[in-house]
């Protein structure tokens, strides 16, 4: 998939610019907390780079974090975008959104997912070419229930579900169409597949390794130092 084979111009998002605010480590927000000597933020976006297809990158850093662009100064500036968040994570990705051609893929990709491999991205972009919406996921392994207060309400069947991860890939129209009824409904605090969902698209899954996890709680940066040394 590539702007050379005529097919549709690729872009991606790359979210560097949330608080973690379930994850502490001093100082540093869990993006820029270092792995084998680079920032989290820093694998993701270098798989991304390694990508021809992939046209732009728009990073969407924290405006108070202004040292960690030190590490983006080797990279051709026709590569990225780097741009700092706004009130949320729905305004920031429409903020990102609207440096790219209305026309064409995008592909959004969370800064502390740094085990998100090349095959599993371009799979989800042909998904979402075809389908105007596609994630990577993994299938739910734990037994999974709804609660009420303390107490177990409703076991839900395992196999009839699974976890989002990264990378979201959208046709970028479906994208902004779905961004905008999100505003305009004042709907909060959601995942962009389920904006999609809510305008009456359907969003295609494909399936992920179970390592392309994130980092959400200080337990997480052991297992992924651990899979990044591995790979």
């Amino acid at each position: 998939m590539t702007a050379k084979s005529g097919s549709l111009p690729v872009y991606a998002i790359l979210l560097a610019g949330g608080e973690g605010r379930r994850y502490s480590s001093g100082k540093n927000l869990k993006q820029f907390v270092k792995t084998k000597g680079k920032p989290l933020f820093l694998w993701a976006l270098e798989t991304y780079l390694k990508m021809p297809e992939v046209q732009k990158i728009a990073i969407v850093f924290p405006e108070k974090e202004h040292e960690h662009i030190k590490f983006l100064k080797k990279i051709p500036p026709e590569r990225i975008d780097i741009l700092f968040a706004k009130e949320d994570r729905h305004a920031s990705i429409a903020y990102a959104l609207g440096t790219f051609p209305k026309k064409g893929l995008v592909v959004i990709q969370d800064g502390i997912s740094p085990l998100t491999k090349a095959p599993l991205i371009r799979e989800t972009l042909l998904s979402a070419k075809k389908y105007g919406a596609a994630t990577a996921f993994i299938p739910a392994i734990y037994r999974v229930f709804t609660r009420k207060e303390n107490f177990i309400e409703k076991v839900l069947e395992r196999q009839e579900l699974g976890y989002t991860v990264s990378p979201q890939a959208f046709r970028i129209a479906v994208l902004q169409k779905a961004l905008d009824a999100g505003k305009k409904a004042h709907v909060k605090d959601r995942a962009m597949v389920d904006l999609v969902r809510r305008i009456g698209k359907k969003v295609a899954l494909v399936a992920s390794n179970p390592e392309n996890i994130k980092l959400t709680y200080p337990h997480d940066a052991l297992t992924i130092e651990a899979l990044l040394r591995k790979n």
